[in-house]
């Protein structure tokens, strides 16, 4: 045995952020959104989200242990992302989870440069265990290991743990397709649908661009690899 080999190897992980805030960037929105993401990234407003997402995770039946701080502030934060990307037409959102989670504070990168988003991919699946949002791999990039395209659509359970009055939402979503805003339009609604199919067109192209300019760029590496290479 060398004494190379006595040696404990470290882990090539990135340093997790144990402190994930979620960046509200100034971008334009819409007068209902910038007031709901006013009151809810404060600190009193994340203590509130973070009380119901205890409450709701108590009387779950997928959650065995209690849940610790960190993974309470991942869902908050990656809550807060979900709401200030959502397109209240539909209730999807318009960015994929990898967008989402850097701008959560949940992307953690290596030494050499690797970018990580399991920490949100997690959170991810944890909010469909609390029936908070609707999601699934997207069909269009299979070869996507990471689940950064993923359709992300949230519930009614989504706006009652940020505390949101499901009426204000309606009537959002009535305003912004022009129609009686006392009407109440569900998700299965057929003026929803071309809004979804080109919403799914958008990131499908989106992911497609994104998976062939990751292959040029591995594909000029191993060009620049053997070039190198004597004869």
């Amino acid at each position: 045995m060398t004494e190379t080999s006595l040696h404990l190897k470290t882990r090539p992980t990135g340093i997790p952020n144990q402190t994930p805030c979620y960046n509200v960037a100034s971008r334009r929105r819409r007068r209902f959104l910038n007031r709901l993401i006013r009151s809810l990234a404060t600190p009193a407003g994340r203590l509130k989200i973070t009380a119901e997402l205890r409450r709701r995770i108590r009387y779950n039946k997928y959650w065995v242990n209690e849940a610790n701080r960190f993974g309470l502030e991942t869902l908050c934060e990656l809550l807060l992302a979900i709401l200030d990307d959502l397109d209240f037409r539909d209730w999807q959102t318009r960015h994929n989870l990898e967008t989402l989670a850097e701008r959560a504070g949940l992307a953690t990168r290596s030494q050499s440069g690797h970018v990580s988003i399991s920490r949100a991919s997690r959170g991810c699946d944890r909010l469909v265990w609390l029936n908070a949002i609707i999601t699934e791999k997207a069909p269009f990039n299979p070869y996507d290991a990471r689940c950064a395209c993923k359709h992300i659509e949230v519930t009614e359970d989504f706006f009652a743990i940020l505390g949101v009055p499901l009426k204000q939402v309606y009537r959002e979503r009535a305003r912004l397709l022009n129609v009686d805003q006392n009407e109440v339009i569900h998700s299965g609604d057929q003026r929803l649908i071309a809004i979804k199919v080109e919403n799914w067109m958008r990131k499908a192209a989106a992911g497609l661009a994104r998976m062939k300019s990751k292959r040029d760029a591995a594909r000029q590496l191993k060009q620049a690899y053997y070039a190198l290479t004597p004869a």
